[in-house]
């Protein structure tokens, strides 16, 4: 699922980047390749965190739950 909205955000984040002029078209081939390559590793990143996050706060729910749980019994 996130390939699919990683995907597309940074296709789009680039065609506009491209279009705004924050993105020198001219600057050759490696340039380029680095921007996409370090745009795609922030936004890696950033999803990554947010994974971690949820993944933390899901566990906090999950046992909070339990406990609840074993309390009614």
């Amino acid at each position: 699922m996130f390939v699919i909205h990683m995907g597309s955000g940074c296709v789009i984040y680039t065609l506009v980047a491209c279009w705004v002029g924050w993105i020198d078209l001219s600057a050759g081939l490696w340039q380029g390749i680095g921007m996409i390559a370090a745009q795609l590793a922030a936004a890696f990143l950033i999803w990554f965190f947010f994974l971690l996050h949820y993944r933390r706060e899901a566990k906090e729910m999950n046992e909070r739950i339990q406990e609840m749980k074993k309390g009614k019994d």
